[in-house]
């Protein structure tokens, strides 16, 4: 009997011999996080907007790869004190307005700081924020990034098969 490798500090062994195939995303975060800047300072004229799209999250084909749009997000402000914001369902294409009013992204009245967000569909997207005096765009920094490398190293002993590694 074949034992598994050791997993590496810091990496991921993908189809291995007795480890169960796994689909992985192409497009975002492999485990559904996602950091974003804010800058929210409604006495300062300063408004953030957070765009994501999240394209082919509603597969009719294939009903297992199917993406639930379910949003959740916490706020830090500098300070990093957490304000919570959903889950919410949005569409395949969302711009959510970051401030205190209904249905926007609160932050506890934060200024500015970062948003986690945990979202399960393939997407990418940034926040714009936009004074009087400046607009700035940042875009969703990815937690963790999978990276699809076909198999050379001959570990499946000749199956054609593509790895991925989650790399944090």
């Amino acid at each position: 009997m074949r034992t598994l490798p050791a997993v590496p500090v810091g990496g991921v062994i993908c189809d291995a011999v007795g480890v169960p195939n796994t689909v992985y995303v192409a497009l975002g975060a492999v485990n559904g996080t996602y950091w974003a800047r804010y800058n929210e300072n409604a006495s300062a004229g300063a408004n953030t907007i957070l765009n994501v799209v999240a394209p082919n999250s509603t597969r009719v084909d294939l009903a297992a790869l199917r993406f639930p749009r379910s949003l959740s997000i916490i706020s830090y402000n500098d300070a990093e004190t957490p304000w919570s914001w959903g889950p919410n369902l949005i569409p395949e294409v969302a711009g959510l307005n970051y401030g205190t009013g209904a249905g926007e992204i609160l932050t506890g009245g934060a200024t500015a700081g970062e948003s986690v967000l945990t979202f399960l569909p393939p997407a990418f997207g940034h926040t714009y924020t936009e004074t009087a005096s400046f607009a700035d765009l940042y875009p969703l920094i990815r937690a963790q990034l999978g990276i699809t490398a076909i198999n050379r190293t001959g570990v499946d002993r000749g199956a054609a098969v593509t790895d991925v590694i989650a790399i944090p």
